[in-house]
């Protein structure tokens, strides 16, 4: 009898456990179940927007720097770089203009001047912070630094000054300059390389040149001024 006790006792204790253990086994379960579910949600939700590639470069021109300079703002550009040492040649119809002749996008500033009194010996000065040459003695490609010029008395000269970033020749950093001799003809005007070479006269010009010429009739030939990546060059 106490035998058959103990035994029952046994098997109880037996089915306790295996009911214990199964329901840890669903707990598990059940506890495991909660992610699969979400992971099969996740793709029915939007995915995000992948990050724009290929962006165009912004420009550097802009309406405000398109804009017809003013006498008074061309006077301060070129008082930045040469102080005292030139002034506009006022007593021409046009005697200075814009446009982006070295093709990098931001607006440049062509000026006719002409030696100011006493300066002479700052624009001949192997010192100078601009860069005086005649594009007719430039051959087109050429790189070479070409021999070294002299500005004469009262002779008309030519200043290109450079453009820097969305302002061009307006900002205060704009300081990168050409002194040209030998550039000042007549009837200067503004060209696109593309309308210079589309002329007649202009059929057997070089075609690698960018960005906007100088056209003019200078010493009694029709040609332009163009910037051949390193200097300013002459082209008939």
């Amino acid at each position: 009898m106490i035998s058959l006790m103990k035994e029952n006792r046994l098997i109880v204790f037996c089915l306790t456990l295996a009911t214990a253990a199964s329901f840890a086994c669903a707990a598990r379960r059940s506890a495991g179940a909660e992610p699969v579910r979400q992971l099969a949600a996740s793709p029915s939700s939007p995915a995000p927007s992948p990050p724009a590639t290929g962006t165009a470069p912004a420009t550097l021109t802009s309406t405000a720097t398109s804009e017809r300079p003013r006498k008074d703002e061309v006077q301060q550009a070129i008082q930045r770089i040469y102080k005292d040492a030139v002034v506009i040649q006022e007593d021409r119809g046009g005697s200075y203009f814009t446009g982006d002749f070295n093709a990098d996008g931001s607006p440049d500033l062509a000026v006719i001047v002409k030696p100011a009194k006493g300066g002479l010996p700052k624009l001949n000065s192997e010192y100078a912070n601009w860069i005086l040459e005649d594009p007719r003695k430039v051959r087109f490609g050429q790189t070479t630094k070409p021999q070294r010029e002299t500005v004469a008395e009262g002779e008309l000269l030519l200043i290109v000054l450079h453009g820097f970033q969305e302002t061009g020749w307006r900002h205060k950093y704009a300081r990168q300059s050409y002194l040209l001799r030998n550039s000042v003809g007549e009837n200067l005007r503004t060209q696109s390389s593309r309308e210079a070479g589309q002329e007649k006269r202009f059929r057997d010009a070089p075609a690698a040149q960018t960005g906007v010429v100088i056209s003019e009739k200078l010493a009694g030939r029709e040609g332009f001024i163009y910037w051949n990546n390193s200097r300013y060059a002459w082209s008939e």
